[in-house]
């Protein structure tokens, strides 16, 4: 299945065995878990740039028929326009490979909030933040990992791994009701991305082009 998140943010050359030594722990695990996994992965990830080392296995997975489901912020919830930006330049590819791509709504958070009784204060933006996958609908996994190159190779970060059906169907399912209050991100004829989703109150979807 290859390697997930293989290029360190560094531009010095570096042959493969000294990459490895700047992986630790939690992105071992992780490029062992998709290497046992057969049907999906749902992954939420507030902070998603896959690297291409990411994208070149994302592309294998799905030419092996392991479906994605991608949730991560929108220009318009992230916390951070420069990594929105580096978000940018893997999101058509993936789009491509076959993945499907959600963003997050402005509203979003503040939505589910009420729905679910919790007291907020307004606010002018929600954002997502969580960092979550599902592999094979068995095992969960949940931390303060990004899957982004600075946490692979700089950050400290902790990651609790789920052996749990009954767990993995539960946080599938949370992230599934994310992508209900998200802009699915499709390529139209052209190759450029389009947005479609519904804000409360709407009727029928509705679709941006920027």
């Amino acid at each position: 299945h290859g390697t997930f998140l293989a290029d360190p943010p560094s531009k010095v050359e570096m042959s493969m065995r000294e990459k490895e030594t700047y992986r630790g722990e939690i992105i071992k695990k992780l490029q062992e878990l998709w290497s046992q996994t057969n049907n999906s992965v749902y992954l939420s990830a507030a902070y998603f740039v896959p690297g291409m080392g990411g994208l070149e296995h994302i592309r294998r997975e799905e030419n092996s028929g392991v479906h994605v489901t991608i949730v991560t912020n929108s220009l318009s919830s992230t916390n951070s326009a420069s990594v929105y930006a580096k978000w940018e330049k893997y999101r058509k590819k993936l789009i491509k490979s076959g993945a499907d791509v959600y963003e997050f709504m402005l509203s979003a958070e503040n939505l589910r909030a009420k729905k679910h009784g919790r007291a907020r204060q307004a606010r002018g933006f929600s954002v997502l933040h969580s960092k979550s996958i599902v592999f094979d609908d068995k095992i969960s996994w949940i931390g303060s990992f990004n899957l982004d190159p600075r946490s692979a190779y700089y950050n400290t970060e902790n990651v609790a791994i789920f052996e749990s059906r009954e767990f993995a169907d539960k946080l599938r399912s949370m992230i599934i009701k994310d992508t209900e209050t998200s802009w699915h991100v499709t390529l139209d004829s052209n190759g450029d991305p389009i947005w479609t989703g519904r804000r409360t109150g709407d009727t029928a979807p509705r679709t941006y082009r920027h």
